[in-house]
């Protein structure tokens, strides 16, 4: 082993050492010179044997006149080892002992001491201090204990609180009484109630123990004559000096019934018969016989069957109202009142009637169009029956002077639980000029006519032309290009011949097509080829292309600035 290594490990063994058995400081050097100037020097702090001191239950809470106990723990620390001597500091009038007052501390165990509390009987509650002091030599550790005072008392509750009742009838509240601060004694229990009831509770009188709670039972009778509402029995526990009330909230009720029609709004056709359930269910424990009668337009007749019904308290009965409507009653809403009474008690339901006249609809499907002229349009005539109508509708047209229109089928006969539909289809003359058109189809069933309006926008195929861009910038003897664009309109579909105007001598500007073919929704293109004359003075000029198809003619005027 090489001496430089010896030296580490001799250097590590007085380490250890100062440690173990807390040296003072020292300053430590290696023996050997090495090769490159080296040297070390290591520093150690001395640890003092100490304790600490602990409760195991730093608050504490008792009853004036009550005593407690708390555990105390003494801990060595840094290896001590000695006698720890014990005092307590405490409220006056209180006592408070150690056992033992004086404990023996190992370095390797810790020791116990036990706080014995004793509260005055005339202690107000509250928070309180008690300091537990641990003295060894010149080391002096405390520990706090707090002692809470609390004063016993109880709750009391009432389960339910609020209750229904009939008039007559009686009702039961459990009243529940819970001990709090280790209360343990005798509840006194009394209620007030209002006057001409009764109300017993049973016991009067109930034992809580610290850890229990106890219950009275409270049985309140009601007086037959008593009227609906709210009414509060009051329950009182007295305990010497301690009282506590709870009130318990009692609903009066009285026996009823409700009325409900079902559907309570109905169309139907004049001469048609309806029909409604009426339904009676029991409120507040109603149980009785209510006879049923019905108010309605004059003419009209109604039956109810039956028109007395028996109810249960617990289940509800039904009537079935029928309902003639005149054949000659008006379109209209009309209202049949059912009435439901049972001694003093009356309840009313209505019937609303909405008596409708059987009609129809009639709709143009497209309602607008586009067309050329000399064309054909088609549209399908749809109709609707309305109010459960049923029959046929004949159906005729009102077109623009020139035009021929024809209808199929015609008449149509229409269902009352389904549509049926008619094709028109409109000829217009080939010199219509461009414009809006409206054709009338016109449907009449008896006394019934609804109409529906066709729109025919008569179109003219025609065209556009563009240049891009529309305006250049070029030089004397330069070049450029444009591109002519040709766009149809209105379905235009066709040639469009293109011819050039150039400003004189500018005889190398050409078109790359001189006629375009343009397809219904298609574009076509060219390209303008420009020369700019070297002898062109600065100015701007214009280069005009022009587009023909038979009659029409369009042009566009591509700017040319030279500079």
């Amino acid at each position: 082993m090489n001496t430089r290594l010896k030296n580490k490990i001799g250097i590590s063994i007085i380490l250890v050492a100062i440690l173990c058995i807390g040296l003072p400081t020292l300053t430590l050097a290696s023996t050997e010179t090495p090769k490159s100037p080296l040297s070390t020097n290591l520093t150690t702090q001395a640890v003092n044997p100490d304790f600490g001191i602990y409760s195991s239950q730093p608050y504490l809470c008792l009853i004036a006149g009550s005593s407690g106990t708390v555990a105390l723990r003494i801990y060595p620390e840094a290896r001590f080892n000695g006698t720890v001597v014990l005092a307590a500091t405490y409220p006056a009038g209180w006592t408070a002992n150690l056992a033992p007052a004086s404990v023996q501390v190992k370095y390797n165990e810790s020791a116990k001491s036990t706080l014995s509390v004793a509260v005055p009987s005339n202690a107000a509650p509250g928070k309180y201090n008690i300091t537990i002091t641990g003295t060894s030599g010149a080391l002096t550790h405390s520990t706090n204990v707090t002692v809470l005072i609390i004063t016993p008392d109880f709750d009391i509750y009432a389960c339910p609180s609020y209750e229904y009742v009939l008039a007559g009838s009686s009702v039961n509240s459990m009243i529940r009484l819970y001990s709090e601060g280790r209360f343990n004694g005798t509840i006194a229990l009394t209620a007030t109630f209002p006057a001409g009831w009764t109300a017993n509770l049973a016991p009067s009188s109930v034992q809580i123990k610290y850890n229990a709670s106890a219950s009275s039972t409270l049985t309140t009778a009601v007086p037959s004559n008593a009227a609906s509402g709210k009414y509060t029995v009051n329950i009182t526990g007295t305990s010497g000096s301690l009282t506590h009330e709870i009130s318990v909230t009692i609903l009066v009720i009285s026996p009823d019934f409700d009325i409900y029609a079902c559907p309570t709004w109905q169309s139907a056709l004049a001469g048609s018969t309806i029909s409604s359930v009426i339904r009676l269910n029991p409120d507040a424990r109603f149980n009785g016989t209510i006879s049923l009668t019905a108010t309605n337009t004059a003419g009209w007749t109604t039956t109810l069957n039956p028109t007395s019904v028996q109810i249960k308290y617990n289940e509800s009965a039904t009537s079935t109202l029928n309902t003639i409507i005149p054949s000659n009653a008006a379109p209209g809403k009309y209202t049949i009142t059912v009435t439901g009474t049972s001694g003093a008690l009356t309840h009313k339901a209505n019937v609303t009637i909405q008596v409708i006249t059987p009609d129809f609809d009639i709709y143009a499907c497209p309602q607008y169009q586009y067309a050329f002229a000399g064309s054909t349009a088609t549209s399908t005539i749809r109709l609707t029956p309305d109010g459960r109508y049923n029959g046929t509708v004949a159906l005729v047209t009102t077109q623009p002077t020139g035009w021929t229109t024809n209808v199929a089928p015609t008449p149509v006969q229409v269902k009352y639980n389904a549509s049926a539909t008619s094709t028109i289809t409109a000829s217009i003359p080939a010199n219509a000029a461009p414009g809006r058109y409206i054709i009338t189809v016109t449907g009449t069933s008896g006394s019934l006519t609804h109409t529906a309006n066709i729109t025919i926008q008569v179109i003219s195929p025609d065209f556009n032309i563009y240049s891009c861009p529309s305006t250049i910038s070029l030089t004397a003897g330069s070049s450029g290009g444009a591109t002519i664009r040709v766009i149809p309109l209105d379905k235009f579909n066709g040639t469009v011949a293109l011819t050039l105007s150039a400003p004189a001598g500018w005889t190398s500007t050409t078109l790359a097509k001189t006629s375009l073919t343009l397809k219904t929704y298609g574009t076509n293109s060219t390209l303008l080829s420009i020369e700019v004359p070297s002898t062109t003075t600065a100015a701007t000029y214009s280069i005009t292309v022009t587009g023909t198809s038979g009659t029409l003619t369009h042009s566009t005027t591509l700017k040319v600035t030279v500079k």
